[in-house]
Parts: C-alpha cells; structure tokens; sequence
C-alpha cells in the first residue's frame, strides 16, 4: 500500500541522512592544515601521487556507496502505508549506511596510515613512550556488563504491559519490535565479548589490551544502541496508538532522524576510540616512535 504523504517525507529523511554522510566525507577528503582523510601528514606530503590516488579512490567508492544508499530507499515507496514496516526498514537502512561508511573510510584510512608508515611522515615532536605504561593503564579494561541490557529492556517491554494492563488490546507492532531489537544486540554483544582474540602484533601481552579495549568500546557501543533504540520504539509505539494525530508522519520522521544520530554517535566514537588505541600500540612496540595527531 502507498502513502504518496508518508512516501515523500521517508525518501526526503532517508535522503537527508544518505547525503550528510556523503558531506561529511567530501569534508574529511579536504585538508584541514595538514590532516587529510583523519591522517596528520606533512605538508609537502599532501600532493604525494600515491597520497592523492588513495583520496580518488575514497571519493569513487563514497559516491558508490551514496548511490546504492539512494538506491536502497526505494522500497520505503511500496511500504509508505504500513507504519510499522516502515519505521523498522527506515532504521535497519540507516544503521546498515553507518557501519557500511565507517568500514569504506577505516579501509581508506588504513590504507593512507601504511602509507605514512612506510615513508615515514611523522609529525610533531619526537618521544619515547614506554608500552608497559601503556598496558599497565589499561589493564583493568573489560567488557561492559551483560546487565546494562536490563534498562533497555524495560524501557522496550513498558509499552507492552501498559497497553495489556490498562486496555487489553492488541499490542503495537512497534513494541515488538523494540523488544526484538534489544534481544538482537544483546545477541551481538555476546558475540563481541565471546570473540577470539585477534593478533595484532607478537606481543602477546599487547594483542589481549587491543582485544579489551576493542570489546569494551564496542559492548558499550552496542548498550547505548539497545537503550537509544527502546526509546525510540516505546515513544514510536505511543505516537502509533494516536495516529489520528495531524502531525503523526511528520513526528514519527524527526523522531527518526534523531535516533538515528544518537545511534550513530556512540558507533563512530567506539571506531575511533579503538583505532588510537591500536595505533598507538602498535608504534609503542618501536623503540622510538614519533607522536602526531594519529596516536
């Protein structure tokens, strides 16, 4: 069923949100002084061949990426008239945009880090920083609590016994659906905090800090997740039951909006927070290393 209304305004928030990402890139592909593509370069580096090859090469793969997200909105046209459906698509588009861009710019990233690493384009002043300082501060370092899922749950599951307890009907799809939600990245977080541990260097000792603070960041990435996502579905919910509401679409689509950048926030920090800290280990492992804006 086709709402032409509700069609327009979830393919002009789903564009919006597509297109303030495809900016943000165009911006981090500019140099800002001497840093480019989240990278401290020396200035005479910033028209290196290989350097510029590398930002031509994010720039194609951003715009592909910018054009199957558009791509992606299309059925939000057939789903315009179930509500329900179509808050849950418009969501699981957005997050899957969000980790689909954090992997093209980490891959990019990566790519102009090696390169900086292999000719030497170091930046700042030179010190020598001990790796046992280093894993003695973040020893204590551990996955957030599997019992900080118990808020989002009872956020997801109020809706629920409020409509059973005081009414009795059927309950709102949206409901579930927040319920579901926050089961699913419990699930995830397990996955996370049962995960091998990953080599990254031949220091043993090293590899199992990386490996915290890489669960760490990231189950409390996913709890902050679960939390923004009950909320988002328990005032869903409330807002569905009173759909006779003139503004109903057009509240429901900034609701949307905004959950989706609090969604994105702690996901792009968790990503950050772990790239410093394996950079910075990683050159630690040196002898001498040269500290820039990339530790």
């Amino acid at each position: 069923m086709i709402d032409i209304t509700s069609a327009i305004w979830l393919l002009a928030t789903a564009l919006f949100l597509a297109f303030t990402l495809f900016i943000g890139n165009t911006i981090i592909i500019k140099a800002n002084g001497n840093i480019l593509l989240g990278v401290t370069l020396p200035y005479d580096a910033l028209k290196d061949g290989a350097v510029t090859a590398i930002v031509k090469k994010f720039r194609k793969t951003s715009s592909l990426l910018l054009l199957k997200c558009y791509l992606l909105t299309l059925p939000l046209v057939f789903i315009s008239g179930f509500v329900s459906i179509s808050m849950m698509y418009i969501f699981i588009w957005f997050t899957a945009v969000i980790i689909a861009n954090q992997k093209t710019i980490r891959k990019y990233w990566n790519e102009l880090y090696a390169l900086k690493r292999e000719n030497q384009w170091w930046v700042g002043t030179r010190n020598i920083v001990s790796v046992d300082t280093e894993v003695s501060r973040l020893k204590d370092t551990f996955p957030v609590s599997r019992a900080w899922f118990v808020i989002p749950l009872i956020i997801s599951l109020f809706p629920i016994a409020d409509i059973l307890y005081t009414e009795g009907s059927e309950i709102p799809s949206l409901s579930l659906f927040g319920t579901l939600t926050v089961i699913f990245l419990f699930f995830i977080y397990m996955i996370y905090v049962r995960a091998r541990t990953v080599a990254y260097s031949d220091n043993t000792e090293v590899n199992a800090i990386l490996n915290r603070v890489y669960k760490r960041e990231w189950t409390r990435c996913l709890v902050i997740v679960a939390t923004v996502s009950s909320i988002f579905f328990t005032v869903s919910t409330y807002l569905q039951m009173d759909a006779s509401s003139t503004y109903f679409t057009e509240m429901l689509i900034v609701i949307v909006i905004f959950t989706n950048i609090f969604i994105a926030l702690p996901m792009v920090y968790a990503y950050n927070k772990v790239r410093n800290a394996r950079n910075k280990f990683l050159r630690l492992l040196n002898e001498e290393v040269y500290t820039d804006d990339d530790e």
